[in-house]
């Protein structure tokens, strides 16, 4: 019946919204002092309006990036919707999205306002490799640190996979490869070091 129905929506009704406020409730509790729940919370419900992303899906995915370093809420809601439009063009979850994304920027100490660029990166890399985004995204941990610990732009970085992918081998092997490569370069052997100071 139509009453039966309206009651069963407004019990769902009431079970979302609690279920919201716990969400915000935990990102409020590891996020820096400060934290203006109100405001996160209407930030978090334009942003779902704008995205094909569930509220709840955004409210943990903004304390994933808060939990990982990104502190400021205002800086992390910007990584969330930029994560967020990315997962939705890439396919995948904005959970899966935000690790790649922020890995880069704490890997190189960049700021949220440089989220954009970096998503920007990664879809080039899939554009120009032979890799999904939710795979690029999942690897990419492998070899930003080492490779900003060596100097060397993230945008190389994704250049290489993205020729090394195009010749067959997968994200996976590809970043390890050269995470290996890398880690010799920043932390040579004996023999190596014997080697250069022969020369």
């Amino acid at each position: 019946s139509l009453a039966s129905n309206l009651l069963d929506a407004g019990k769902a009704a009431v079970s979302f919204a609690a279920d919201f406020e716990l969400a915000l409730a935990q990102v409020e509790s590891i996020a820096d002092e400060g934290f203006n729940t109100k405001a996160v919370g209407e930030d978090l419900k334009t942003l779902a309006r704008e995205v094909p992303q569930d509220l709840i899906s955004l409210t943990k995915g903004l304390g994933d990036i808060i939990g990982s370093g990104v502190t400021d809420a205002s800086d992390a809601l910007k990584v969330l919707e930029v994560s967020a439009k990315a997962a939705v063009a890439g396919l995948t979850d904005t959970a899966t999205s935000s690790r790649g994304i922020v890995f880069v920027l704490n890997a190189y100490g960049k700021s949220a306002e440089e989220a954009s660029g970096i998503s920007d990166i990664l879809f080039k890399t899939v554009d120009e490799g032979v890799i999904k985004f939710e795979e690029l995204t999942s690897v990419i941990g492998d070899v930003a640190g080492p490779a900003a610990q060596a100097g060397i732009e993230f945008g190389e970085i994704w250049a290489a996979i993205a020729f090394l992918t195009k010749q067959g081998i997968s994200g996976a092997v590809a970043t390890t490869s050269l995470r290996n490569l890398i880690t010799r370069i920043i932390d040579p052997s004996d023999k190596a070091r014997a080697a250069a100071k022969a020369l």
